[in-house]
């Protein structure tokens, strides 16, 4: 028997779990150049291994096993930061001009919805010489009309994003860098939902004006208000990850080191179908959160005991480098091994039924 040494290739840094002379960093799209020699032969071998092979060598044989590519598609939402107001005047239940003060003006969105005690109300213009909310539909999204008095809060989206568009950037090259490991791309040109021209943030549903309230991190069977506002914004294609960025949120058996949540098909007991796969990330999250979480939709599972800390699935995401199976470690070779196909065989088409 002959013990075989494996070659690891890394897209960002060395592999803590093998020697550095078999790490070979490169970038996809290059060729890595491989010479040897083979025991009790003369000469020497030489190749040329692509890094990430294109969609066009994919084989699209019936066994998505067998597939070399495969692409992991995402929607992503960013929403606007969360802030309170102040009333700076009585209004009766049918004033369309609501005043505030000079602070409030100068942070909100120039649009959006705000909450006053249980009415919504939707704006569509703010004047900043006088402090006022301009345009507002009173009693929106089904809720009742009301008079407010001066110095009721005023609870509303702020004109600044839960994370920046360079940050949510980063995160996707931090997916695309790991899934690679199991020849999975992101694919190209993933749509991030910034809020628009100024990108604001997208503003939060009226619902999610309160503190953003999940309803749990295992099994679910009834949803919140605030979940089921984002499920209601998720994209048609029912082969996508949606992913929604929010300032913070809040859970039964979330801690502070609690920084997403992810929703697989398996964790929902709902009827509804939509309930599913999809991603709450805080702006707080980690470096390894992102691809982390999505791994929880791609494998359909929560944790596994005995998964080693280099593992991308481990739930600490402490460790500089995180990786998808199979793991060198003997003692752990029935825990995440096939990962790499299970992913590759969910990441194009998720487990939907």
């Amino acid at each position: 028997m002959v013990a075989i040494r494996f070659l690891r290739l890394a897209s960002d840094q060395t592999d803590a779990d093998v020697r550095p002379e078999q790490t070979v960093l490169c970038k996809l799209g290059e060729a890595a150049g491989i010479l040897w020699k083979r025991v009790d032969e003369t000469g020497e071998v030489q190749t040329s291994i692509d890094i990430g092979r294109p969609t066009s060598s994919e084989n699209n044989e019936d066994n998505q096993r067998r597939h070399d590519i495969r692409e992991l598609k995402l929607n992503v939402i960013v929403f606007s930061q969360p802030g309170v107001g102040t009333l700076k005047a009585d209004i009766t239940a049918n004033q369309q001009t609501i005043k505030t003060d000079a602070t409030t003006i100068g942070t909100v969105r120039p649009s959006g919805t705000m909450r006053i005690d249980n009415e919504l109300i939707e704006y569509t213009a703010i004047n900043d010489t006088t402090n006022e909310f301009t345009n507002c539909t009173r009693g929106a999204q089904g809720t009742l009309a009301a008079a407010h008095t001066d110095g009721a809060d005023i609870k509303l989206s702020q004109g600044f994003p839960s994370v920046g568009k360079m940050a949510v950037e980063g995160d996707l090259a931090v997916v695309d860098q790991r899934f690679a490991q199991a020849t999975i791309r992101l694919r190209s040109g993933t749509p991030i939902d910034m809020g628009g021209e100024g990108e604001f943030g997208r503003a939060l549903p009226g619902k999610m004006l309160d503190d953003v309230t999940l309803s749990g991190l295992d099994e679910i069977e009834n949803f919140t208000d605030d979940e089921l506002a984002m499920i209601a914004l998720k994209d048609d294609d029912v082969n996508s990850i949606d992913v929604f960025y929010v300032t913070n949120f809040s859970a039964p058996g979330a801690t502070e080191a609690t920084k997403a949540a992810a929703y697989p098909r398996a964790a929902n007991k709902s009827e509804n179908a939509a309930c599913q796969n999809f991603i709450v990330i805080k702006s707080s999250r980690g470096d390894w959160t992102l691809p982390h979480e999505i791994m929880h939709i791609l494998l359909n599972r929560i944790h596994r005991a005995g998964e080693p800390d280099t593992a991308l699935f481990f739930h600490e995401q402490t460790i500089g480098s995180k990786r998808i199976g199979p793991y060198p470690d003997a003692a752990l070779a029935d825990v995440g091994n096939d990962d790499a196909f299970v992913v590759r065989d969910k990441a194009e088409t998720l487990p939907q039924h």
